[in-house]
């Protein structure tokens, strides 16, 4: 079962393992089964506000107060302010192409991470919610109030009046036909509005959502645990679950 029905965080990785981190700590997903990672106890802070599944089979993990792990084939390695890290409350972890580890706080900016060491721009403090790469290679950051796509050294800036239904975004996914889908407290849309599966999940207080390999979609709530959206079909996944 989910250790809790508060889901902070999705990340799919290669294999198609949906990875859910909870307030009450880690499960995995996969084909409807949910499991505790081996290594799940072993982290000093249960919060996990960020994920990101990463090419070389690694799960990388953002705290509220620990840093940044990498988790892989159940080994874990910490990130923290010797490596270069401006916070140890992490907000936003991601993958780039070039495997470039992008790191976000809610008081300390961003930066990114080569080579196990991280540097940030000490003139910016303001919080980054979320990053998302798209097939173009654009890369979008989520911020409180509005979602920026920097393309060719050029910020677009999408709101409410673009079509999110909140401004506070809080987690970005594409899905394999290129739709780009947005999780804010007010629900889940896509930024054209006009896939089907967008009318089909209305749920508040969204933190994350993941547009799958198969199509679908996994969507996190802060209360009413997880949601699996198929076109005919929607599965509800919460602390009862197993």
């Amino acid at each position: 079962q989910l250790p809790n029905k508060v889901i902070t965080a999705l990340a799919e990785d290669a294999s198609g393992r949906l990875w859910v981190a909870t307030a009450g700590g880690l499960a995995t997903i996969k084909d409807g089964l949910v499991s505790r990672p081996a290594a799940a106890e072993g982290f000093p802070s249960p919060i996990v506000p960020s994920l990101a599944a990463a090419r070389d089979g690694s799960v990388w993990m953002g705290t509220d107060g620990a840093g940044v792990f990498q988790y892989r084939s159940g080994h874990i390695r910490q990130f923290g302010t010797s490596a270069g890290l401006a916070s140890l409350r992490i907000s936003a972890v991601y993958e780039d192409r070039n495997r470039t580890i992008w790191i976000g706080t809610p008081d300390a900016g961003f930066g990114r991470l080569r080579d196990g060491h991280a540097e940030f721009d000490p003139e910016r403090h303001d919080p980054v919610t979320t990053f998302f790469e798209d097939r173009e290679g654009n890369l979008w950051i989520g911020r409180v109030g509005a979602l920026e796509q920097l393309a060719d050294g050029v910020i677009v800036t999408f709101s409410k009046a673009q079509g999110l239904l909140g401004d506070d975004v809080k987690s970005v996914s594409a899905g394999r036909d290129g739709t780009i889908w947005t999780a804010t407290r007010g629900g889940v849309s896509d930024l054209g509005g006009t896939n089907p599966l967008s009318k089909r999940e209305s749920t508040p207080s969204v933190l994350s959502v993941v547009a799958a390999s198969d199509g679908s979609l996994w969507v996190g709530t802060a209360d009413a645990g997880l949601s699996h959206i198929e076109p005919k079909l929607t599965t509800k996944y919460t602390t009862k679950d197993g």
